[in-house]
């Protein structure tokens, strides 16, 4: 197979695979703009857990982390690779393998949610923004982020990515709306999009 194509069929979940690695790597250093947007645009907890839904490489929860010693950080991701590097990070981590729709931790856990990338691969989205919401404390929030939000742009990488979707800073709002989350707020930055809502 052609190994531009098997890197890319490692992207929706990276295998324990040279690919797979490759994969993970290049997410952490990749995405590493986007996170900064994103952690710029929340108010971080004083203290609690933070999870990162689809933690992939880890790169979003070692920003976190190193924002306040005081925070814990879940990850939680379907690729079993991805939970082993993020295990690797720090005593403050738990990684768990896991569908987002059966997130192992009991209602009002987590001081603060956030996901960047990983909606592009979620199958079902209302289930998935349900679940997250259940294990938020009240009041808490659960911010989202991702690199393109332009259907027709981002066409390309749907068509390289299988499981790949893409959608609009509409949907998005919609989405989170709809699984009851309060005031919902989107913001866009060029292609980048975040959306936030309250428990």
């Amino acid at each position: 197979m052609n190994p531009l194509k098997r890197y890319f069929q490692n992207c929706a979940k990276p295998e324990a695979n040279g690919f797979g690695h490759l994969v993970l790597k290049g997410m952490n250093s990749g995405h590493r703009k986007l996170h900064s947007w994103l952690l710029e645009n929340v108010e971080i907890p004083e203290s609690g857990t933070v999870l990162d839904v689809g933690c992939g490489g880890g790169a979003l929860i070692k920003s976190v982390l190193s924002r306040n010693d005081s925070l814990k950080a879940v990850g939680i991701d379907i690729s079993e690779e991805s939970v082993k590097m993020v295990s690797s990070i720090s005593e403050r981590v738990e990684a768990r393998c896991c569908d987002i729709r059966q997130i192992p931790y009991p209602d009002n856990t987590f001081s603060l949610a956030l996901s960047s990338e990983s909606i592009y691969f979620w199958n079902d989205i209302p289930s998935c923004l349900l679940a997250v919401k259940r294990v938020l404390k009240e009041g808490s929030v659960f911010a989202l982020a991702v690199e393109s939000a332009d259907k027709k742009k981002g066409g390309i990488w749907m068509k390289r990515i299988p499981g790949m979707m893409i959608y609009s800073p509409t949907d998005l709002k919609v989405f989170f709306a709809e699984a009851g989350f309060q005031h919902v707020e989107v913001i866009c930055r060029k292609d980048w999009c975040l959306v936030k809502g309250m428990k």
